[in-house]
């Protein structure tokens, strides 16, 4: 009959393993909904208070000494307890899902959802995406460890956290499946679909119902008539090109940028190390020169 591959489908969905990920999945769903939404709550009132607090006070002092100040308390929390969240938090969810050796718990999750609704709220100038991300992958490996998983299963749940937080920082769950199976896992296996669906479905929906809309923006109003015709399609294709090289021209820079400025600073601080290193000494009156073998066989240390 027609229906009897619905049925099998539908038997196989309700066995033991499989409603446990189904259930898993909308849990994580739900986790990372709460998640961005408390950070995108925390990051809207910590910046309401700042530019409150600016009326009241004077702008010039009180702005910076925000973001100082706040900006201080997020990197102490980022060296201190968890290393792991520095940056924007995709690299280090790719290095877990690649299975380097990265910690990704509710440690991380926390540090991660405070440092982002401090260094946001302080006026920073960073996005949402990547924090949201990482918190939502780490409450999905929290997750994951509280209930009986597979280590394949394990990744791809991560993988739905992921998504599920992209998907709920932006009200798009249809991204949000996208960056998991063609940017996280690059796999389209029937869990690794199922379990990113339901997660950023979940995440997304729940998101809005809470109130966590990205912009308030009447489209009605801002969308201006557009016009296609067939013989646009050469430049869209020269655009998208363009875009492409562009985009690698940036990454490439970025990290170009990024080399260059370790080795300066390793410099640098190897040198101003040695400069004052070499200033005490001269402050004390200990200069550089040699120890005779016979002073420093005995113990007598003659500097001269």
């Amino acid at each position: 009959m027609w229906y009897t591959p619905i049925f099998q489908r539908f038997r196989q969905l309700l066995q033991p393993r499989r409603r446990l990920a189904i259930f898993e999945a909308c849990l994580i769903g739900l986790v990372s909904a709460l998640a961005a939404v408390l950070l995108k709550s925390g990051v809207g009132l910590l910046g309401a208070w700042r530019v409150q607090t600016s009326l009241l006070l004077p702008a010039w002092f009180v702005l910076p000494g925000i973001g100082l100040a706040f900006g201080f308390l997020a990197g102490w929390l980022v060296e201190r307890v968890a290393p792991e969240t520095s940056g924007s938090g995709i690299p280090q969810v790719k290095a877990v899902l690649a299975r380097i050796p990265i910690a990704l718990d509710l440690r991380v999750a926390l540090v991660k959802l405070v440092g982002g609704i401090l260094a946001l709220g302080s006026g920073l100038a960073l996005g949402r995406e990547g924090p949201t991300v990482q918190v939502s992958a780490a409450l999905a490996a929290q997750l994951s460890r509280w209930f009986p998983t597979s280590p394949d299963h394990r990744r791809q749940l991560i993988a739905a956290g992921a998504g599920a937080g992209l998907a709920a920082a932006f009200n798009t769950p249809i991204a949000g499946v996208l960056f998991v199976v063609e940017e996280l896992l690059q796999d389209f296996s029937e869990f690794t679909l199922g379990t990113a669906i339901l997660a950023s479905f979940i995440g997304a929906v729940v998101s809005r119902l809470l109130g966590g809309r990205s912009l308030d923006l009447n489209l009605a109003l801002t969308a201006s008539k557009t016009e296609f015709f067939v013989q646009d399609i050469p430049f869209y294709l020269v655009l998208g090109v363009l875009a492409g090289l562009m985009g690698a021209l940036f990454n490439r820079g970025i990290i170009a940028s990024l080399t260059v400025y370790r080795r300066s600073l390793r410099f640098w601080i190897t040198c101003s190390c040695g400069t004052s290193w070499a200033s005490v000494w001269g402050n004390c009156g200990i200069p550089t020169a040699s120890v005779s073998r016979q002073h420093r066989t005995a113990g007598n240390f003659n500097y001269r």
